[in-house]
C-alpha cells in the first residue's frame, strides 16, 4: 500500500466496536453473536517491532493469547491479483502456519493512528511501501473459537475476505463483503469450531487489522470420553451386530457436545455414526473370528477428545467339536501341489457327515505358489461358518524358495590376437536352466585386451536368481605366431557371429603453457596445466569431425567441432599435465575447449590433428600455449610410439 495515503485514513468510528452491515449466515458463520468473555489483543506487546516501515516477519506468535500469525497456512496455495494475496485450497492437518515463505513476505507489525497493529504484506515484499497491508494475514488460535473478530483500519471501499478453517483443515465458512467504515467486525459461529482464519483485500491502499477478539481458554473447559467396551459378540450369519454403549463425561462448560464415531473392523458400518449410541454393523462372511476396535471423538466445538475400545467377534463354540488340520508351508513343484493340498484338506477333521468346508479352490502366483484359508464347521442352519455350532481354520500355503539351476560350462577362455586381426571372436558357451528360467549375461558388446569375467545369471518367475562366470583372456602380441585357444569351440551358440574383439590404441596428450624469454623469444621453459579437459574426436571419413564446416586448422572449425559432434572419449589433466586417452585405431582431432581468464592463456579452442593410429599404438600429442600470444600452436612429437 501507500504508506502515505494509510497515514492520512482517518479513524471514522466513535465506538469501540461497530457492527459492519449485515450479512447471510455462510456455512455458519455469520456477523455478530456473543460467546462469553470476550478479550482483545491489541498488539502493544509488539510495540517495539513497530519502526518506520514497520517489521516484517514469517510468523509472529503472542504470548499472551497463544494466537499465532503468518501469511497463510501449510497446504494452502498462495498467489496474486496484481499487488494483492490470493489464498486458496484446504490447510492439511494438523494445522500449522507456513514458515517456508520468503523472508520479506508474511506479516508487518506497524505503528499507525497512534497504536500498533498488523498488516499483510502483499506481492512485492517488504519493504515495498506498495506491499504493505496488501496482503494476506493468517490467524491460528491455540483454542478452537465460537467468536472472532477484529478492527479494519484505513478502508477505501474495499473487499474483505476471511474464510474460516475448523481444528482439521475444513473450510467452515467464507464471508466476503466491502468495507464502508474503518470500525471492527464479529463473527460468530453456533459451536466451537474456528481453529483458524484467512484474511484479505483488494483495497487499494489495503487494509491493517488490529484488536484481535477470541474467548480465553478460561472460558473453555475439556470433554472427555470413554468408548465403553470391551466389546465380545458372536456373529449372527454373514455380519455380527454390536450396540456401542459409549460412557461421555458431560462438557464443564455445559456445551452440547458433538460425537463422530470410527472403526477399522471388516466391512464395517454404522446406524448412525454421530450418535452416543450408536450400532455397529461387522462384515463376517469372509471369517468368524475378528479383533478390532471402535474409536469415539467428542468435541464441544473448541476441545475434542478421543478414546477407543476393542472389538471381538467370534463363533459360537457347540458341544459339537471340528479338529482342524495343522497350518502348512509346502515347497512349490510347479504344478499346485495337488496331493499335497488333497491330503491336507482330508486331515485332522471331524468324520461327522455334514462337516462342511469353504474351499472354493486355489489362487496361484509366481511358481505355482500360493495361499488359501479354509474354514471348516458343522452348520445348524444356513450356508455361512458362522452359523454353525462349531467351527475352526487352518491355512495352506505354496512357497517357492527354490532357485532356478544354471547349467553352463565355466572353463576359462583365451583368445590371442595377432596384428590386430579383426575377425577375431570370442564364442561364449550356452548355458540352459530349469523353471523355464530366463538367462542373461553382463558380456560386453566387445572384449578389449585383458581378463574380463563374464557373468551369467538365469531369472525365475519370482524373482529367485542362480548365476555362473566364466573368464574371458585376450592376449595381444605383436605379429609372432600366438594360438587361439577356442575362438571355434564347439560350444559356440548355432548361428552366433560371437564378440569381436578391440585392441585398444590411444593418445598420450601433454598441455602446457610455453614460458618464453620476452627480449628473444625463446621458449626458456614450460608449464604443465592441471584439470584441463581433453576432448578426442574422431577424422575418419563421413565422420561430423572430419566435415565440420571451416578450415581444418581454424577456431571456427573447432567450434563447430564441439558444438555439433560427439568426442569419442575424453579426459582431464592430471597433476603433470598428462592424460591417457584410450581410443580405436583411426584419424583423430584432439581439442582442448579453453575458456580462461587471464592474458596468458588465448580465449579460444587449442587443438591438434593426430595421424592414423595402429592396433596397440600410443601415440604422443603436445598441446601448447604461448604465454604472449592470441594464437594457440600444437606439436606432435616424434610421430608416436607403439606398445602398452
Amino acid at each position: 500500500m501507500n504508506l502515505a495515503a494509510t497515514l492520512r485514513k482517518r479513524l471514522a468510528v466513535a465506538v469501540a466496536i461497530c457492527w459492519i452491515g449485515a450479512a447471510p449466515s455462510v456455512a455458519g458463520i455469520r456477523f455478530g453473536g456473543s460467546g462469553g468473555s470476550v478479550q482483545t489483543l491489541d498488539f502493544e506487546e509488539f510495540a517495539s517491532m513497530a519502526v518506520s516501515l514497520g517489521s516484517a516477519h514469517v510468523t509472529l506468535e503472542s504470548a499472551s493469547t497463544g494466537m499465532s500469525f503468518g501469511e497463510k497456512l501449510v497446504g494452502q496455495v498462495l498467489s496474486a491479483d496484481g499487488l494483492f494475496d490470493v489464498v486458496t485450497g484446504t490447510p492439511t492437518f494438523p494445522l500449522a502456519l507456513d514458515t517456508t515463505i520468503d523472508g520479506n513476505a508474511g506479516v508487518n507489525v506497524i505503528h499507525i493512528f497512534g497504536s500498533t497493529a498488523i498488516d499483510g504484506i502483499g506481492a512485492l515484499g517488504f519493504p515495498d511501501r506498495d506491499a504493505l497491508a496488501e496482503g494476506a494475514v493468517t490467524v491460528l488460535y491455540a483454542q478452537d473459537q465460537r467468536l472472532v473478530g477484529f478492527d479494519v483500519l484505513g478502508n477505501n471501499g474495499g473487499t474483505l475476505r476471511t474464510q474460516f478453517f475448523n481444528r482439521s483443515g475444513a473450510k467452515v465458512g467464507d464471508v466476503a463483503f466491502e468495507v464502508s467504515i474503518d470500525g471492527a467486525v464479529l463473527f460468530s459461529s453456533d459451536q466451537r469450531d474456528i481453529a483458524a482464519i484467512t484474511v484479505t483485500n483488494n483495497d487499494f491502499g489495503g487494509f491493517v487489522y488490529d484488536n484481535f477478539r477470541f474467548i480465553p481458554a478460561a472460558e473453555t473447559g475439556a470433554s472427555a470420553c470413554s468408548a465403553g467396551g470391551p466389546y465380545d459378540v458372536s456373529p449372527i450369519g454373514d455380519f455380527a451386530e454390536v450396540t456401542l454403549n459409549a460412557n461421555v463425561v458431560d462438557d464443564p462448560n455445559g456445551d452440547l457436545l458433538d460425537y463422530s464415531w470410527g472403526t477399522n473392523c471388516p466391512g464395517a458400518s454404522f446406524d448412525d455414526d454421530t450418535v452416543r449410541d450408536a450400532t455397529l454393523f461387522a462384515d463376517t462372511s469372509a471369517g468368524c473370528s475378528v479383533s478390532c476396535a471402535v474409536t469415539l471423538i467428542t468435541t464441544d466445538g473448541l476441545t475434542t477428545d478421543t478414546c477407543s475400545a476393542p472389538v471381538t467377534i467370534s463363533g459360537a463354540s457347540g458341544t459339537t467339536g471340528v479338529t482342524c488340520p495343522s497350518d502348512v508351508t509346502v515347497e512349490s513343484d510347479g504344478f499346485g501341489n495337488l496331493d499335497a493340498l488333497d491330503g491336507w484338506l482330508a486331515s485332522g477333521v471331524s468324520d461327522d457327515p455334514d462337516l462342511q468346508n469353504d474351499f472354493a479352490g486355489m489362487t496361484f502366483a509366481c511358481g505355482s505358489s500360493g495361499s488359501v484359508t479354509v474354514t471348516w464347521w458343522i452348520p445348524t442352519s444356513g450356508s455361512s461358518p458362522c452359523n454353525g455350532d462349531a467351527q475352526c481354520s487352518a491355512t495352506f500355503t505354496i512357497k517357492d524358495t527354490i532357485p532356478p539351476e544354471l547349467d553352463v560350462d565355466t572353463t576359462p577362455i583365451v583368445v590371442a590376437v595377432s596384428d590386430c586381426d579383426e575377425d577375431s571372436r570370442v564364442f561364449l558357451p550356452q548355458a540352459t536352466a530349469s523353471d523355464g528360467a530366463t538367462i542373461t549375461t553382463d558380456a560386453p558388446d566387445a572384449f578389449l585386451v585383458g581378463s574380463t569375467t563374464v557373468t551369467y545369471t538365469a531369472t525365475d518367475e519370482c524373482g529367485l536368481t542362480t548365476t555362473a562366470t566364466v573368464d574371458v583372456t585376450i592376449l595381444f602380441d605383436d605379429g609372432d605366431d600366438s594360438d587361439s585357444d577356442d575362438s571355434d569351440s564347439d560350444d559356440n551358440p548355432p548361428g552366433d557371429g560371437g564378440y569381436p574383439v578391440i585392441v585398444p590404441s590411444g593418445l598420450d596428450v601433454y598441455v602446457a603453457q610455453r614460458i618464453e624469454d620476452a627480449e628473444d623469444n625463446r621458449t626458456d621453459s614450460s608449464e604443465a596445466l592441471v584439470g584441463v579437459a581433453v576432448l578426442v574426436f574422431d577424422r575418419s571419413k563421413g565422420s561430423c569431425a572430419r566435415n565440420a564446416r571451416g578450415k581444418r586448422e581454424s577456431q571456427r572449425q573447432f567450434e563447430n567441432i564441439v558444438t555439433d559432434c560427439e568426442p569419442i572419449n575424453f579426459g582431464t589433466t592430471d597433476e603433470d599435465g598428462l592424460v591417457r586417452v584410450d581410443v580405436p585405431p583411426g584419424n583423430y582431432l584432439v581439442i582442448v575447449p579453453v575458456d580462461w581468464d587471464g592474458d596468458s592463456v588465448p580465449d579460444q579452442y587449442a587443438g591438434r590433428t593426430v595421424g592414423k593410429l595402429h592396433c596397440g599404438q600410443w601415440k604422443e600429442v603436445d598441446i601448447a600455449f604461448d604465454d604472449r600470444s592470441e594464437e594457440h600452436r600444437g606439436h606432435d612429437d616424434h610421430g608416436g610410439k607403439d606398445g602398452d
